[in-house]
């Protein structure tokens, strides 16, 4: 989180590859504040539609009990793929919501 933190502060846009796993760093660590701020930087980026930025957003959101979030990037994905449906039924399962994961199909 402290080298995409220096990346900022340099003017070096991340990409692709570096935003998931800065996402994943983030919900690892419990680090709110900085996840919401590199979905911020998704969506400045044009990213939040690439299914590698878009799942590691939802895994990200679910780990951090904010599943309506996770959702809500779920949903603004035109096309999804097994590893994104994975990733929202999962989090409705683990935060004991699974009439919600049944209402993702």
């Amino acid at each position: 989180i402290e080298l995409f933190l220096q990346m900022q502060k340099s003017d070096v846009q991340p990409d692709v590859f570096t935003l998931p796993l800065v996402l994943r760093a983030c919900a690892g660590s419990g680090a709110t504040n900085c996840g919401v701020s590199a979905h911020g930087s998704c969506v400045k980026l044009g990213m939040e539609r690439n299914l590698f930025v878009t799942s590691a957003l939802v895994f990200m959101y679910v780990t951090f009990g904010r599943v309506f979030d996770a959702r809500e990037v779920f949903d603004g994905m035109p096309h999804r793929d097994a590893v994104l449906w994975t990733a929202m039924l999962a989090g409705y399962a683990q935060h004991e919501a699974p009439m919600m994961g049944l209402s993702v199909f």
